[in-house]
């Protein structure tokens, strides 16, 4: 078995280029399907020579929000859910 360790973000590409443990240079290019789920932890990728290429999704920390209103919760929501600059908010 040849691992392919991703970070999360790059699991969720549907364009990638990326190195196994074992120095194999892998392209992937979902399909417009696939692309809805990403790849996830054990997926395998390819069977070639009797070696399976299976991807590893690595752990990342946890973030634990706690907002006090609703209008906090939807910020939080939308600067963290789509990974961008911080927006400013005047009240």
């Amino acid at each position: 078995m040849d691992e392919l360790p991703l970070e999360y973000t790059d699991a969720q590409k549907h364009i990638l280029r990326a190195v196994t443990k074992q120095g194999r240079d892998i392209a992937i290019r979902l399909s417009p399907e696939d692309q809805l789920a990403g790849l996830r932890d054990g997926d395998v990728l390819m069977e070639e020579d009797q070696t399976l290429v299976v991807i590893r999704v690595l752990p990342v920390p946890a973030l634990i929000a706690r907002p006090c209103s609703l209008m906090e919760a939807t910020r939080f929501c939308y600067e963290i859910g789509n990974r961008h600059p911080p927006t400013l908010c005047t009240a």
